[in-house]
């Protein structure tokens, strides 16, 4: 089975690329955040391009139904009009806040599937606990709400490293630490340069931390880090990569052309 996974579009219309080169998968997943813009393309063309984007999906749902799963991000819910969705910058165009039930109908929290969690940010055991499930499967059954909103547990957390944070907010971080359940994660909202492993980076963090000062490794703190979930961070597109999974194998992918 072949998935394409593409982090966060911002207006973006490289994802018509990538799909032109790989050609057909099983599976496309897009983590969220369609629209807001910080390479200064115009409202009304990150409106277009997720109408096109919308619009493909329908097609090949039609005929695969569920073939390509568009997910919901922190910037999307901001763009409907939600007053506790508040994030910068800004997105001004009020096409979505008028069209609010086209994109939730098109759009879902998470995705499950073959043991990956592919979500915007992420699911954390405390977030979980704090809004009463005990399935991810069931955060798509949640209407929009200030659980998806920015929730800090301290004062400090600008950022959304607090494991009190939604699947639209998490950072890998917080999220590698308290992920919930036994999964892989896939997640966009956090930029970076390359497609990240957050479980090798940890890892490869501690030991050359400790190997500097020449100070014998925690062999726990190896097995821990060894056993927890894998965070995989794919808000790439900035930098023409995405993620293909294919015969289980996760493969950072940069497009050429």
């Amino acid at each position: 089975m072949k998935t394409i996974v593409f982090g966060d579009i911002h207006g973006r219309s490289i994802w018509k690329d990538i799909i032109k080169v790989e050609g057909d998968a099983d599976r496309y997943v897009f983590l969220g955040d369609y629209v807001t813009s910080r390479e200064n393309i115009s409202e009304k063309d990150q409106i277009k391009n997720l109408k096109e984007l919308f619009d493909w999906a329908d097609e090949m749902n039609k005929y695969t139904p569920g073939r390509v799963v568009l997910l919901r991000g922190n910037h999307d819910m901001e763009a409907l009009g939600y007053s506790w969705a508040e994030c910068h910058p800004r997105f001004y165009d009020r096409y979505l806040v008028k069209n609010r039930n086209w994109f939730l109908e098109h759009t879902q929290w998470v995705f499950v599937e073959n043991d990956i969690v592919y979500a915007h940010a992420g699911v954390t055991s405390t977030w979980m606990k704090n809004v009463g499930l005990d399935k991810v499967e069931d955060i798509n059954n949640l209407e929009p709400s200030e659980n998806f909103g920015f929730w800090p547990c301290k004062f400090s957390d600008y950022y959304g490293d607090s494991v009190t944070q939604p699947p639209t907010w998490i950072r890998p971080w917080g999220l590698f630490g308290d992920s919930f359940g036994k999964y892989t994660y896939v997640v966009g909202h956090t930029t970076r340069e390359h497609i990240a492993f957050t479980r090798e980076e940890s890892l490869n963090g501690y030991m050359e931390s400790y190997a500097d000062d020449n100070i014998p490794l925690d062999e726990e703190v190896i097995k821990r880090i060894k056993e927890s979930n894998d965070v995989i961070t794919c808000d790439t597109l900035g930098n023409k990569e995405y993620l293909v999974i294919e015969d289980g194998k996760f493969i950072p992918t940069k497009l050429e052309m």
